[in-house]
């Protein structure tokens, strides 16, 4: 693929505003005031990322059928979504984060030398997998990530109150899905 082709490419990819369309952002509570035209309701919302659950079964999916059975607000919007990119040097940054640069005294100066030869070159093919599929492998490697937003219907010009209710309501839906092991974090498109 040309350069020309890999930039038209990058334009036509979904930006998170265009998924989860907002007025304002409160970095605070990492929540957003969302316009709800042409209805006559605004929405207060969020969006978690996470890691896709990997070996899901029957008890899991019965799980997650009571999650989102549970006692919402009327109108509540929740949607999943999982987005594969080949934006993979923040993970390869973490891989090389968590391996020392400074060795203990009882290594020898080439048990040194060696892991770290071996952390460069890892962290080098890392890089390599994401335009070239490694071998063995089909498709470059990808980071996938697990977006999950929520909208909450509140009224036109909203209280403290009912931010207050929405926010339990959030909390609580975040919580009941962490139960899954997914590992959600609230975040900001912004961010």
């Amino acid at each position: 693929m040309g350069v020309f082709d890999r930039i038209v490419q990058m334009t036509e990819r979904i930006r998170g505003e265009d998924v989860f369309p907002y007025l304002s952002y409160d970095p605070s509570t990492k929540t957003y005031f969302i316009e709800g035209a042409p209805e006559n309701r605004n929405y207060l919302g969020v969006v978690w990322f996470g890691i896709p659950l990997v070996g899901a079964n029957d008890a899991t999916a019965e799980r997650l059928r009571s999650i989102l059975a549970d006692n919402y607000p009327e109108g509540t919007v929740i949607q999943f979504y999982q987005i594969s990119t080949p934006d993979t040097e923040q993970v390869i940054n973490q891989y090389l984060d968590r391996r020392p640069l400074v060795y203990p005294e009882n290594f020898a100066s080439n048990q040194a030398q060696f892991f770290s030869e071996y952390r460069r070159r890892r962290a080098m093919f890392l890089l390599s997998t994401k335009n070239e599929p490694p071998p063995g492998q089909r498709k470059p490697s990808h980071v996938t990530t697990l977006l999950v937003t929520m909208k909450i219907p509140i009224t036109f010009f909203p209280k403290e109150e009912d931010i207050g209710q929405c926010e339990s309501y959030m909390i609580k839906f975040e919580e009941a899905l962490n139960s899954l092991w997914l590992r959600l974090r609230l975040r900001s498109f912004l961010a």
